[in-house]
């Protein structure tokens, strides 16, 4: 078996494992499984206006979702980030406005892949499953740091700006910075306790007239049950942040979202 450099992300389905369970009972369930099974073909079609010559693949396998890129060299392009980075947060996006939420992680090098046979095995795909099992902890897919030192980029915030500016003037960003705002709102209490993490809600072009579906999906889960409480908040927050940190004061959906997720 021969190992290649690849970028690869693994991306659990929350709440996969309760709709499966419940399916062979209710055709409701069965139909979430429908809707997350087309969602997946949609979303892969989509990556084709990405740049750069090499293709990003996806598979399910059981409960989670993994994106593969294979490399030329021993490390990937701030291009090939941004690509791959975009495609892991249009996963997130498309599917969490249609309620079904992804927690991941992001590593870079060795793999085995056979699409053929559903497989991929290597050391990259272990550091990202246990970005996703040990770091993530919210919806989120965090980056593993190795991607930065390799391009030898000093510190975080170097590196968000340099991956943010390729696709700058489709008004896309791949990884977010948390910031403070003294408005109205206030500041966000999230604990930045996480470098890199994937901007999904700029991972699309023109995703602002749905951001009120976005936010919808996530109120209807901060209004549900409480031991999914943290999850949805961490969601609301993120939102909430970005959009500040976009507009500043001027969008029309301020007072809207503030109602939802306020």
């Amino acid at each position: 078996m021969d190992y290649t450099p690849h970028v690869v992300a693994f991306l659990d389905i929350l709440g996969f494992s309760e709709i499966c369970m419940k399916s062979d009972t209710s055709k409701e369930h069965r139909e979430s499984l429908k809707v997350i099974f087309d969602l997946c073909q949609t979303i892969s079609s989509r990556f084709e206006h990405l740049k750069g010559k090499k293709e990003i693949k996806s598979m399910i396998v059981s409960d989670s979702i993994v994106l593969t890129l294979a490399l030329e060299g021993s490390k990937p392009t701030l291009q090939e980030l941004a690509n791959f980075f975009l495609a892991c947060g249009q996963f997130q996006y498309y599917l969490g406005k249609s309620g079904f939420w992804l927690r991941g992680g992001i590593s870079i090098g060795s793999l085995n892949v056979n699409f053929d046979q559903k497989q991929v095995v290597g050391p990259a795909l272990i550091r990202a499953v246990n970005l996703e099992k040990k770091v993530a902890r919210y919806p989120r897919i965090v980056v593993d740091p190795l991607v930065m030192a390799e391009h030898g980029i000093a510190n975080a915030s170097d590196f968000r700006d340099e991956i943010n500016a390729l696709y700058s003037t489709d008004g896309q960003r791949s990884l977010f910075e948390w910031r403070g705002f003294m408005d109205d709102w206030g500041e966000s209490n999230i604990p930045k306790d996480v470098p890199l993490f994937i901007d999904f809600m700029r991972s699309v072009v023109g995703e602002d007239g749905n951001v009120g579906e976005v936010a919808e999906s996530v109120a209807k889960g901060l209004r549900g049950a409480m031991e999914h409480y943290e999850k949805y908040r961490w969601l609301g927050d993120y939102i909430l942040a970005g959009h500040r940190q976009r507009y500043i004061g001027i969008s029309p959906f301020n007072d809207r979202l503030k109602v939802l997720l306020g």
